[in-house]
């Protein structure tokens, strides 16, 4: 229909009358095109009622609380992701070995749940492309897993500051550790967003 009106509007603009008036003499007319008028809100599948001024959009546009926790909620696990067989556990024992070190284990449920109880997980950590929770072993999380063998076995404290740039692995790191903690039946506090 567009290109219809377009081709009406473009034949109107070539034809000349034989007028002398100085409309006629300038020359031809432009013509004008129409824009299609943006969607408004019925059609983007919100319905705005006027006469009550509420929307009935999602209840996240409507409740603040409600998109904030849209917007931090976690997801642990993905059904759609492939079952992965084989992957050891996280414990301190697997972790220390040099032969895990570049390798995936996989977070025991019991040790899920505890950590979840204590918000040591983010929504920033890629925790949805696995079916259940993984990470992998670095040189850090051995030399983490080390160090909690020996306070184990010497019944001593340790102190750890752990730096790094953005993304570097620092949450993740600590997750390690905390999950570590649990297992070996301590008292893991976590202060999220800290």
């Amino acid at each position: 229909m567009r290109c219809m009106s377009r081709l009406v509007l473009i034949n109107r603009s070539t034809t000349r009358s034989f007028s002398n008036t100085i409309i006629n003499a300038a020359g031809p007319k432009k013509p004008t095109l129409r824009l299609p008028k943006r969607a408004t809100k019925a059609v983007q599948g919100y319905n705005i009622n006027k006469r009550k001024g509420q929307s009935s959009g999602p209840p996240a546009r409507k409740d603040p609380e409600a998109l904030k926790l849209l917007r931090k909620r976690i997801v642990l696990g993905n059904n759609n992701a492939l079952e992965v067989t084989g992957l050891q556990p996280l414990t301190t024992e697997n972790a220390a070995n040099q032969e895990c070190i570049g390798s995936m284990v996989v977070i025991p449920d019991d040790t899920v749940e505890a950590l979840k109880a204590i918000q040591a997980f983010k929504n920033t950590q890629g925790w949805n492309l696995f079916r259940k929770p993984c990470t992998l072993v670095t040189k850090e999380t051995a030399n983490l897993a080390k160090s909690i063998s020996k306070v184990k076995a010497n019944k001593t404290f340790r102190k750890e500051i752990v730096t790094g740039e953005k993304g570097s692995g620092k949450s993740v790191l600590a997750l390690q550790a905390m999950a570590m903690a649990i297992q070996e039946g301590w008292v893991a506090i976590h202060i999220p967003e800290g």
